[in-house]
């Protein structure tokens, strides 16, 4: 499909989502937008913005949604402006709970619009779990197979007609790659240590391992912690946790620090950047870079977008053995478990449960053999960058759902 330039005869794509830095789905959005925009005129409804309605560039015009004013993912702002800003498809990016506002809001209004959501599943949508009418949106896209099958049977005994497609999800791959230094030393783990003790500033080459999750009660930090605790009960070597706090919700960290006091572990946690805030990509390389492992504790993940970009850098990855998670990593990563299901209060979503051994032999099982955490290293950096993981593929996927503003031959 040829490019056009921005005006008037080329097709109007409205994207609603997130326009915040230091967010995944802000990241997601923009890489998407980037492709898009070749291609279609877009109108992104900015959650998280709090600049002024304007250009993004040419082709992109993005509209804040307002905060504080009943509608927090801008479905009523496009309800009231659809006539106006005339788009040929709505495409949604969010959580399942907040795409059905966007379905309740816009079904009644949208005529022949097609509503298309792609979305994360977290979780196992449980069988008893009445699902919020969706019936508005033509396909719901997600990142695996697994998900899209629990999200299709979930649909279908809710008596609705919806398309579920795979759309994937891409990583970043040109802005996330292995130090030089690291390459010229094929990936050996004392490199990483001495660039922790630069970026950090330590006393001397030490082994930090890399939770980048925000604190969020799903991504379970505080398994964590009390890994970490039981590997050094164990005896096991002089390790540091680093919690990247770019968002950080103090209510959430508070509670970390006071989990950290009572381990008993202050001198071996890092937090960065020192204060919160989203970091440039180029520092989060860096930091990427510094640390020698990654560890995911979450109870549920649909992608898992910090620990492929800290992949991309060529670092091992300690993950849940959740089936998106195997299905996205097949045998290039350290699958922790079996976790334990879980019923929770924060989520209706059936979530996984690890246990602090399960991360403290995790731990014990890359840290100890050189050998294996090159190949581990080896692993990581070549699954990141498997073509599944290209997102002019994904984008192509995406646009192949959507043949009212890109046609029938994709982005």
């Amino acid at each position: 499909m040829s490019q056009a330039a921005p005006g008037a005869s080329r097709r109007r794509l409205l994207i609603a989502g997130w326009h915040r830095p230091g967010t995944g789905f802000t990241r997601v959005l923009d890489a998407l937008v980037q492709r898009f925009v070749t291609q279609v005129d877009i109108t992104w409804v900015a959650i998280g913005d709090t600049g002024p309605e304007r250009l993004l560039q040419p082709g992109v015009q993005l509209i804040p949604v307002p905060m504080g004013v009943g509608d927090s993912v801008g479905a009523y702002l496009i309800r009231d402006r659809l006539d106006a800003l005339a788009p040929d498809a709505i495409f949604a990016l969010n959580d399942l709970w907040y795409l059905e506002h966007y379905a309740r809001v816009l079904g009644p209004v949208l005529g022949s619009i097609p509503l298309i959501g792609y979305l994360p599943l977290d979780g196992d949508i449980p069988d008893d779990l009445v699902l919020p009418d969706l019936s508005a949106y033509r396909t719901l896209c997600t990142y695996t197979r697994y998900a899209a099958d629990n999200l299709r049977s979930s649909i279908q005994r809710a008596g609705m007609a919806i398309n579920v497609a795979i759309a994937g999800h891409g990583v970043a791959r040109a802005q996330f790659q292995p130090a030089e230094t690291v390459r010229r030393v094929d990936f050996a783990i004392t490199e990483r240590l001495s660039l922790a003790q630069s970026l950090f500033a330590l006393n001397e080459p030490t082994c930090v391992v890399l939770n980048a999750s925000r604190p969020d009660p799903r991504k379970r930090i505080d398994l964590g912690l009390l890994g970490l605790a039981a590997y050094r009960a164990q005896g096991g070597s002089d390790v540091r946790l680093c919690l990247h706090q770019a968002i950080a919700h103090e209510s959430m960290a508070e509670a970390l620090r006071a989990q950290i006091r009572e381990l008993n572990l202050e001198s071996a946690i890092i937090w960065w950047p020192k204060e919160p805030g989203p970091i440039s990509d180029q520092a989060l390389t860096e930091l990427y870079n510094a640390c020698a492992l990654g560890l995911n504790t979450s109870a549920g993940e649909g992608f898992g977008l910090v620990s492929f970009e800290h992949a991309a850098c060529g670092v091992p990855q300690l993950l849940p053995d959740l089936p998106p998670l195997r299905e996205l990593w097949q045998d290039a990563a350290i699958l922790l478990g079996p976790p334990v299901r879980v019923r929770t209060r924060w989520s209706p979503l059936l979530m996984s449960e690890l246990q602090p051994d399960h991360v403290a032999d995790g731990f014990k099982n890359v840290l100890t053999d050189p050998k294996q955490y090159q190949a581990l290293s080896h692993a990581a950096l070549a699954r990141a960058n498997a073509p599944a993981f290209e997102w002019d593929s994904v984008a192509a996927d995406i646009a192949g759902l959507i043949p009212e503003v890109f046609g029938n031959t994709g982005a």
